[in-house]
């Protein structure tokens, strides 16, 4: 409970003292001192002799415009936040993507997502739990990162627009991803060939060297037809490398060479950024011709290694043509337990008859 007293002994300017929870506050008026009590009460703190001018001042520049109609247009303009809606956003995100269609189009299919659940909200309004029961929706780990990654771009965008300073996917960390040990039956490699042969052939040659050759995503995106030998080998310059050594892949399956286009200049891979995408499409496609039609993270090099081994029984061979530094790697992350008919087959090639399995018959 506030209260006030007049001292006659103090100074005229501080001739009013007002007490509330063991706190002393001086004043010049009993004017002053009943709104210092109507402040105390309320719980507002008390305003410091320069907050008081700065009041006036502002009172005096608003020429009778509420005070608080002022802040809010200011909220509103000055600092970024608008009425503008999640839906409304990501529409005028994608007009200024429409460009690259192939990245709109995997753009769209994340941000759909977090339209259907927040689109009629202002996007200023959006909190870091309303992103993360949308990540939530996605069931693989990378299909999450990449949401965040689209929806971070999203809200960087719009706070380059000035439609709003909130942006509630900082602080928020990608997930950890571990390499799947899923690797390619014969039958579903075979499938996602033929699939892309007949749907994606801009693609063909890169995933007939990821699936037949073990050469990284990042590799066959910067790997040039200069560096390609038909029927020989193929030249993996430390500029390409992911490791930046130097390798040669002097193994060419014979199958392999059915995959090459008669037209070979430039890059391997066309369109390296729309690579992934292309990737990710063909692999719907498989599993809608296919439904039993199993992939994971790597699962091209995870198939490569795995029947390569078979098909050598020398994983020092194996580990030299994919880059690793020793077997260990090879074998800790990689290496899957195929037959060697199986991998004789996966190369599309013919077990001899005294191959090791033939040996022990």
């Amino acid at each position: 409970m506030a209260s006030f007293k007049h001292c006659p002994n103090r100074p005229a300017t501080t001739a009013w003292r007002v007490y509330c929870r063991g706190k002393s506050y001086y004043v010049g008026s009993e004017a002053d001192a009943k709104r210092k009590v109507e402040q105390l009460e309320g719980g507002r703190a008390a305003f410091s002799p320069r907050e008081l001018e700065e009041y006036r001042h502002a009172k005096q520049l608003l020429g009778g415009y509420p005070l608080i109609a002022a802040v809010r247009h200011y909220m509103e303009r000055q600092s970024g936040e608008t009425d503008t809606t999640v839906a409304d956003t990501i529409t005028a995100h994608a007009a200024a993507q429409a460009g690259r269609p192939e990245y709109l189009k995997k753009k769209t299919y994340y941000l759909g997502k977090l339209a259907k659940d927040c689109g009629s909200r202002r996007i200023a309004d959006v909190t870091p739990r309303d992103i993360e029961a949308a990540r939530m929706a996605f069931r693989s780990e990378w299909m999450k990162n990449d949401f965040l990654k689209h929806v971070r771009i999203l809200f960087r965008y719009a706070a380059r627009m000035k439609i709003t300073r909130n942006d509630p996917t900082d602080g928020m960390t990608e997930r950890k991803v571990t390499p799947s040990k899923v690797i390619l039956s014969l039958a579903d490699a075979e499938h996602m060939l033929a699939t892309c042969a007949a749907e994606y052939p801009r693609i063909l040659p890169a995933v007939a060297f990821q699936l037949l050759s073990g050469i990284r995503t990042s590799e066959v995106c910067r790997l040039q037809w200069s560096a390609v030998r038909v029927g020989e080998f193929i030249d993996i310059s430390p500029d390409v490398a992911k490791t930046h050594e130097r390798r040669v892949i002097d193994y060419w399956p014979a199958r392999l060479t059915q995959f090459m286009p008669a037209k070979r200049e430039g890059g391997v891979v066309a369109l390296p950024k729309a690579y992934e995408h292309d990737k990710f499409e063909l692999v719907r496609a498989c599993r809608l011709t296919k439904p039993d039609f199993k992939f994971g993270q790597n699962a091209p090099r995870h198939s490569f290694a795995s029947y390569a081994v078979a098909r050598f029984q020398d994983a020092g061979k194996v580990a030299l043509l994919m880059g690793q530094r020793d077997v260990n790697i090879l074998f800790r992350h990689y290496r899957n337990y195929c037959t060697e008919p199986d991998g004789f087959a996966y190369f599309g090639e013919v077990m001899p008859v005294n191959a090791r399995s033939a040996k022990g018959q």
